[in-house]
């Protein structure tokens, strides 16, 4: 997801968890925006959150695939991927094939 301010949208979203920490969708929306603003710490661990809560989700497992590809963790961010398709995630196809374009 891509927001038009992503430092509003985690403050947004960290504010909404303080009230509620039970939504792994909160901790997967601010993972994207700490993803879009370069934040992979971050991402990464509101990604892993969602998981813990809801393994049967694709969307964390996607945007944490995609920082580790951004951050050169190529082996890893593919399994998220590959992860992210059996769960039934649409569009990973096209991820998996940009990221493995011309690799041996």
């Amino acid at each position: 997801m891509k927001f038009k301010k992503p430092e509003l949208a985690v403050k947004d979203f960290s504010k909404t968890i303080e009230l509620d920490n039970s939504q792994d969708e909160l901790y997967s929306l601010r993972g994207d925006a700490y993803r879009e603003l370069g934040k992979y710490n971050d991402a990464v661990k509101d990604y892993d959150a969602a998981i813990r809560l809801n393994p049967e989700d694709p969307n964390p497992y996607i945007g944490r695939g995609l920082v580790k590809m951004e951050t050169d963790n190529k082996d890893e961010g593919l399994e998220d991927l590959y992860k992210a398709k059996v769960l039934g995630a649409d569009g990973v196809d096209e991820l998996i094939i940009k990221y493995t374009e011309g690799s041996d």
